[in-house]
């Protein structure tokens, strides 16, 4: 249980650790995940988020849940090239309030390192047509380090690897 308190009000929910995930939960991930990214790095059905999963060695799912138990953030760690990976998204309409903190430092606390892929430099558009953000910064102020790998996904779109360890 967690709760955040802004200036007038206080924000309860819950993070749960999960290894496999319901229908109901990859429902919401994914709505989070194509309102969040571009349709390029995104899913669009609930079959291609499915096949993005089945190729994961050893996933956890960090969610973290609202009043209502609806899904506003979504972490996954996961073994890759013989290191621990992640991927995190949060709802845009609770970022700058110290969600993504929370779930983060939920997930460090069950998580030796952590291993990512961060966007660097965007030009492009999600979805809804909103102006990408890169979360480099937020990751950089909760203790990763950028290494010197570096690598494209398309001519717009430069990614980071990103490192944190206890």
């Amino acid at each position: 249980m967690y709760s955040v308190n802004l200036s007038k009000f206080t924000i309860k929910g819950s993070i749960e650790k999960k290894v496999t995930l319901g229908l109901k939960d990859k429902h919401q991930i994914l709505e989070l995940i194509m309102a969040e990214y571009p349709p390029h790095v995104s899913f669009n059905t609930v079959e291609s988020f499915d096949r993005y999963l089945q190729n994961l060695s050893n996933q956890r799912h960090y969610l973290l849940y609202d009043y209502k138990n609806h899904v506003r953030g979504w972490g996954v760690t996961f073994n890759a090239d013989d290191e621990l990976w992640f991927s995190m998204v949060l709802d845009h309409r609770i970022q700058n309030f110290g969600f993504g903190t929370n779930l983060l430092n939920f997930i460090k606390e069950h998580e030796p390192q952590l291993s990512g892929w961060v966007v660097n430099f965007f030009s492009d558009l999600k979805f809804n047509n909103n102006v990408f953000r890169s979360p480099l910064e937020f990751y950089m102020n909760q203790g990763f380090v950028i290494s010197d790998e570096t690598k494209f996904i398309n001519n717009f779109t430069e990614v980071v690897k990103i490192k944190w360890c206890k």
